[in-house]
């Protein structure tokens, strides 16, 4: 059923073919990942989108984006999933600092265009979030996806 709603909520441009993938035990709820497949006007391979669903609910819904800012840590976490994707493993305190920075550049006064341009923020662009258990989970589906 929880498939069904993801092929009726999903408009004809993000996948052409959904298949099952998987399912991933966890302690306290488990874990439902499906793929969707797209073939045209693909060069040589196809594109793959990956969803996950919770036993809680069965509501698939697309996985973040990979979350690079941890990478020497998804290898270090041992033990079972929980089962709820929200689970923090690791807190980072810039999340939140990035958030109030860019509302203070948008509230910065502009300079004079005669003036030298600032040098640029070498971490400008990055966001900062905390590793939670749905990067661990796209972490660990993308790895058996890689290895098959």
């Amino acid at each position: 059923m929880g498939l069904q709603a993801l092929l009726n909520e999903c408009s004809r441009d993000d996948f052409e073919e959904l298949l099952f993938w998987g399912r991933v035990s966890g302690t306290n709820a488990d874990y439902y990942v499906a793929m969707g497949v797209t073939y045209k006007h693909q060069y040589e391979f196809p594109t793959k989108t990956f969803y996950f669903a919770s036993s809680n609910d069965f509501v698939f819904r697309a996985f973040r984006d990979m979350n690079k800012l941890h990478d020497e840590k998804y290898d270090g976490l041992v033990g079972p999933f929980i089962g709820d994707s929200n689970h923090i493993y690791f807190k980072d305190e810039r999340e939140n600092k990035a958030d109030e920075e860019a509302a203070q550049e948008v509230a910065a006064v502009e300079q004079d265009p005669l003036d030298d341009t600032p040098p640029e923020d070498p971490n400008k662009g990055i966001v900062y979030r905390s590793l939670i258990e749905e990067d661990r989970l796209l972490y660990t589906v993308m790895a058996v996806e890689n290895d098959c």
